[in-house]
């Protein structure tokens, strides 16, 4: 995926923690130990809470602001630290 706009980093954010929500389920799913089952259980569940908050972050986003390009943000707002090294 390109991110060229804050909503296309919003989407590529909602995306990985979806997949990282289907990883862990499938690896708690196949594991035989108990522990690991619970814990990678327990990642899960916070990976999908994670999409949801992403999700509706930009549901109620402005669209201007999700339209906006990351270049021009970056041009009128230059890293404060960039200047430190």
């Amino acid at each position: 995926m390109e991110v060229k706009t804050f909503g296309d980093l919003v989407d590529w954010t909602r995306q990985l923690h979806e997949n990282l929500a289907r990883c862990l389920s499938h690896c708690a799913d196949h594991n035989e130990e108990e522990r690991a089952r619970m814990l990678l259980t327990y990642l899960a569940d916070h990976e999908n809470e994670m999409e949801f908050v992403v999700r509706e972050f930009k549901r109620r986003a402005d669209p201007k602001a999700l339209n906006t390009y990351i270049y021009d943000h970056l041009e009128h707002k230059p890293d404060p630290y960039a200047s430190n090294l």
